[in-house]
């Protein structure tokens, strides 16, 4: 890429999903992409129609040189990927995050320490589960309180805390028609967790964030507290072990730190949000990410 080149790209946003807290996000990347000369054409996903017949994709494979894919709609990251785009972050690591039983067993091939995780049986949504002997073995291993997850799912919306066999199966129950892990249940200082924002190998910033009165979520969504935190040379160690292992241009880490001082990952979210911590950090991540891409181009 030569230095007067300017950069095009594709920002693709998903059509339905729409909120003030998105809609911030959405301005910091686009003011950040002005600031560094890069012309940034927004986009949903309800305007990209995946077909076999269109060939309107190819034209824009010729007119754009990368594509910010903020969505989780993984066939048309893949149908965009097949007409040569460069997807930021491509197909496979959005999927991959975007189901916390695949994110486990992907860190877990790389030999990086995560909560004690148990994958609920595949039943099928018109059936549930019939019986629930499994739950045996979940309570056996993990003992209680058992952490229990959607496998989609953000913001600790769709996290829950079983005490006991009751609650466990009664949670099952009430969402076995979503699928579900299990998690042994780390406990940490005032129950916080360490949020790290990273592009490429880099830590852009980092937060910790500790859960609201009665609440064992750290989420700023769910009414926790954030301070800027400085990552130790462990953490940044691991964070970039989370990097490489799941293919990532840019995420958010979320490290659980026990009593003991024994460091977690717990989740990674390949589209993390940059509002919450430039607010407490100061730290503009959208910028550093167009800079990466910039880099990136010019390492072609």
């Amino acid at each position: 890429m030569s230095d007067n080149k300017e950069l095009k790209g594709m920002f693709v946003i998903n059509a339905y999903l729409k909120s003030k807290k998105f809609d911030e996000l959405y301005e910091m990347i686009e003011k950040a992409a002005i600031d560094n000369n890069i012309s940034l054409t927004l986009f949903s996903n309800a305007d990209l129609p995946v077909s076999n017949f269109d060939e309107s994709v190819n034209e824009l494979s010729t007119n754009y040189d990368f594509v910010i894919f903020w969505d989780k709609d993984i066939l048309l990251a893949k149908y965009l990927e097949a007409h040569n785009m460069k997807v930021i972050n491509s197909s496979n690591s959005i999927e991959i995050c975007d189901d916390k039983a695949k994110t486990h067993f992907e860190l877990l091939k790389a030999g990086i320490i995560c909560p004690k995780t148990i994958v609920a049986p595949m039943t099928y949504d018109n059936i549930g589960y019939t019986n629930f002997d499994f739950l045996n073995n979940v309570a056996n291993l993990l003992k209680f309180p058992v952490v229990v997850k959607e496998r989609q799912g953000s913001f600790g919306m769709q996290v829950y805390l079983a005490n006991d066999m009751d609650e466990l199966k009664e949670l099952v129950v009430k969402h076995g028609h979503n699928k579900l892990i299990f998690q042994e249940f780390i406990k940490t200082d005032n129950n916080s967790d360490i949020r790290v924002n990273m592009v490429g190998d880099k830590v852009c910033t980092a937060m910790k964030r500790t859960a609201a009165d009665n609440d064992f979520r750290s989420n700023i969504t769910n009414g926790g507290t954030m301070e800027k935190y400085s990552v130790t040379p462990q953490e940044e160690l691991i964070c970039k072990q989370v990097m490489a292992a799941l293919k990532l241009d840019y995420a958010g880490i979320d490290l659980l730190k026990d009593t003991t001082g024994k460091v977690y990952v717990c989740e990674v979210n390949s589209n993390a949000h940059f509002k919450n911590i430039y607010d407490c950090t100061k730290v503009n991540c959208a910028d550093i990410l167009m800079k990466y891409i910039i880099k990136k181009a010019g390492d072609k």
